[in-house]
């Protein structure tokens, strides 16, 4: 037998993805759990905010060795979908998975199945970035999912007060850095743990780290610059 060729390349779905035999194929909408038994092409398409815990295969309890390797292909053409970072979904880092936006195009990621595991293999988010700049006048809580370093723009006209992060996962670090005229301050009381003080300025020349270290709080890691009032 000589070679294998496909003289018009290789798909991974349906000859129509959207409308196979008036079926909407592979996509996942609605579910937490999508079955992928059948297939490796598959997009995420939900309105509402929808997190991912596990794709499923059938019946596992006796077939569970067929499905070793197999390997499915998620495209996210949304703004809503979520994947957990949780098991049995094993994912590179501790961000959440970042969805596509509108200008930005769709995420993409793939996933192998081994031993009852998914385990993370490649992704690809175009146009990400791990740097935001929050407008922080009128925000008393910044949401940092998938974000490194955040620089903070208060245009106000005094100094604004952060008393939470949302989102975000665990063990994730964050750089929050000033960059607008006007100072942002954090104090405790929300889910943020300073320590030495319950309370610090962050000036133009200052850098803190954070880190989230369990579902719902963050402590103050180190400041290089700056200081508590």
């Amino acid at each position: 037998m000589g070679p294998t060729r496909f003289p018009y390349g290789q798909a991974l779905g349906f000859t129509n993805q959207f409308n196979y035999r008036g079926t909407t194929a592979g996509n996942i909408t609605g579910t937490a759990t999508p079955n992928v038994t059948e297939g490796s092409l598959f997009y995420a398409n939900n309105t509402d905010v929808l997190t991912i815990t596990n794709f499923i295969l059938s019946d596992t309890a006796n077939r569970q060795a067929e499905y070793e390797g197999k390997l499915i292909n998620v495209f996210f053409i949304d703004t809503a979908t979520r994947i957990a970072n949780t098991a049995p979904l094993v994912l590179q880092g501790t961000d959440n998975l970042a969805v596509g936006t509108a200008s930005a195009g769709a995420s993409f990621f793939t996933l192998m199945q081994s031993r009852g595991s998914w385990y993370e293999v490649d992704r690809a988010q175009p146009n990400r970035s791990e740097v935001t700049t929050f407008v922080t006048n009128a925000q008393s809580s910044l949401n940092i999912d998938g974000v490194r370093v955040v620089r903070l723009n208060n245009t106000g006209a005094t100094t604004n007060t952060i008393i939470a992060f949302s989102g975000g996962q665990v063990g994730q670090e964050l750089t929050v850095m000033q960059v607008g005229s006007n100072a942002t301050r954090f104090i405790e009381g929300g889910n943020i743990f300073i320590g030495l003080t319950n309370a610090m300025l962050i000036n133009a020349s200052g850098a803190y780290k954070f880190i989230k270290f369990d579902n719902t709080n963050w402590r103050v890691l180190a400041i290089s610059s700056g200081g508590s009032i």
